[in-house]
């Protein structure tokens, strides 16, 4: 599948992994960024970088937030190099401006988009993701809300791939939840999770 595991699933060998290969693209960019014309950089950013940054994701992305930091980093500094962008340009200028989503940003999408697949039954998944009102009969606020996995200990647990996924749709807006095209969520989906996340990226 293309994961590189630990014992502990930290998921940081396959992190060092996604570093290694885009390291070596970035040692490139400085001679490509003189000839390649604007859509074609934007082109063999999706394709060799921001591919990298995407597949599986919302596997290893459900890893401690401070783990992507160094790839972001990267992302940011392949970004500036690709299209002439003043090094000091502000972390949110960058992504605003490109509109490339940000490793945290495209991380969330690919989480919530994937719950929206399995709660509407476009795709088939074996785990269960119950809301709590069939838990609950008493009417609360959390009513449309997942049942949060039962986790053994908050440094690991919040970090496990379920709880990730379930906090992930937890935390979208309630039209959001309530868009049935698959779509159409996508589209609005964009809003929700911008190329810059406030308070995630810096």
């Amino acid at each position: 599948m293309g994961l590189h595991l630990d014992k502990n699933l930290t998921w940081q060998p396959h992190i060092d992994s996604i570093f290694k290969k885009i390291r070596p693209i970035i040692a490139i960019l400085p001679r490509l960024k003189n000839i390649l014309p604007s859509k074609l950089k934007r082109s063999f950013y999706f394709s060799m970088i921001h591919s990298q940054l995407t597949y599986l994701n919302i596997v290893w992305g459900s890893c401690a937030r401070y783990k992507l930091y160094d790839l972001l980093t990267l992302q940011k500094r392949a970004i500036k190099i690709l299209f002439n962008l003043p090094f000091l340009t502000p972390t949110e200028e960058l992504f605003m401006t490109t509109g490339f989503q940000s490793i945290n940003s495209a991380v969330r999408f690919s989480g919530a988009l994937y719950m929206h697949k399995v709660l509407g039954n476009h795709i088939d998944c074996n785990t269960k993701f119950p809301l709590v009102s069939s838990v609950h009969s008493i009417a609360t606020r959390s009513q449309s809300q997942l049942v949060l996995p039962k986790i053994k200990t908050t440094k690991y647990g919040t970090n496990s791939i379920l709880y990730f996924l379930t906090t992930t749709y937890n935390n979208l807006s309630p039209n959001l939840k309530g868009i049935q095209s698959l779509d159409k969520f996508k589209r609005e989906l964009r809003n929700e999770f911008p190329p810059f996340l406030h308070g995630v990226d810096g």
